[in-house]
């Protein structure tokens, strides 16, 4: 007896689709599926499973092919169903609703799919930050086995996982980097409004509150920095041995030879001097410090400093410059000030 669908209700479907129905509920939904209700309700249930997983990975060529291949099997079987006897088109039947479970299982495994995909999207966008306290350095390698040393009283936010076409990290504070050579993934370096494009080299970048200035050197081959969000093109350029300065006050990039061992100096623990006037000497001071120097006297400006100091604490190198060219220096609140000594030193 041919059943009605006020007698099959969504349950007794939804058990048969999982196959967890009797064999009596089973040829109790395979009757009504004889019906025009059931024929059409077959139908849009096929449409609708499908358009669901296509909204899934719509741009998924292959998935759609499968689907659409599957929905023009159940088609021709309809057509060659009208010319088969009763029991043939019972099978019939049968095939056009087991196509309906490989759907509604597609789906299922399709949308569990797209929860671990989402999952890994959210690793990708997920960070592990590491920090460092005044007086602790920490080395970090990476998964690329590039290397980062972060120096003191800083922080960077680096990805779980790297994109396929970039490595990007966010930096607060100072670090060095050793980045391995990647074409097809550059390395990029963000820090406040700024971005540090790399392929592969030795460098320093360094975010400096007390000048309002990002610092951006470089010990081996080359980066380019600009403001996030600029096109690459337009990036500032720095080579082996040159110093980058963004001043955040007046928004200016600026570019210049100098020594970029001084800049390691928080790694080496070594400063050294090469016939620089002691203007430029205390201005570089400045940078790798974070103090103000001020020299007090214009005959300062005519002293040259050559030396090669091998300490990491910035007493002994202040210290070791005074002796050096025999002069005094004071620090009063982050100010260091020089003087020519008096008579009665």
């Amino acid at each position: 007896m041919l059943q009605c669908m006020a007698d099959i209700n969504k349950k007794l479907i939804g058990k048969f689709f999982t196959g967890t129905a009797t064999g009596r509920e089973a040829e109790k939904v395979l009757d009504w599926f004889e019906t025009n209700e059931g024929q059409l309700y077959l139908k849009e249930r096929i449409n609708f499973d499908t358009k669901k997983i296509k909204k899934v990975f719509p741009e998924s060529s292959a998935a759609n092919r499968t689907f659409e291949n599957i929905l023009e099997s159940i088609e021709n079987q309809k057509t060659v169903n009208q010319a088969l006897p009763v029991v043939s088109r019972k099978k019939s039947i049968w095939l056009a609703a087991a196509s309906i479970a490989v759907l509604v299982i597609s789906l299922s495994v399709f949308l569990a799919f797209k929860d671990s995909i989402s999952e890994s999207v959210n690793q990708v966008d997920q960070y592990t930050v590491y920090s460092t306290n005044i007086g602790e350095q920490r080395l970090l390698t990476l998964t690329d086995g590039s290397q980062i040393r972060l120096n003191e009283n800083s922080s960077i936010e680096i990805p779980v996982f790297f994109r396929d076409d970039l490595r990007s990290i966010r930096l607060y504070g100072e670090a060095y980097f050793n980045v391995q050579h990647d074409e097809l993934r550059p390395f990029i370096v963000q820090t406040g409004e700024l971005e540090i494009r790399v392929l592969g080299t030795e460098f320093i970048v360094k975010s400096d509150d007390f000048h309002q200035t990002t610092l951006v050197a470089v010990a081996d081959g080359s980066v380019s920095f600009g403001l996030s969000g600029e096109q690459p093109g337009t990036f500032t350029v720095i080579n082996r041995n040159m110093v980058g300065f963004y001043n955040h006050t007046n928004d200016l990039f600026s570019t210049e030879h100098l020594d970029v061992r001084n800049y390691l100096s928080w790694i080496n623990s070594r400063i050294v001097f090469e016939g620089m006037y002691l203007s430029d000497v205390v201005r570089q001071l400045g940078y790798i410090y974070g103090m103000e120097h001020q020299l007090l006297d214009e005959k300062l400006n005519e002293l040259r400093l050559t030396a090669n100091i091998s300490s990491n604490s910035k007493m002994d190198v202040l210290e070791t410059i005074a002796h050096s060219l025999d002069i005094d220096f004071l620090i009063t609140n982050d100010r260091v000030q020089w003087e020519l000594k008096t008579a009665m030193d």
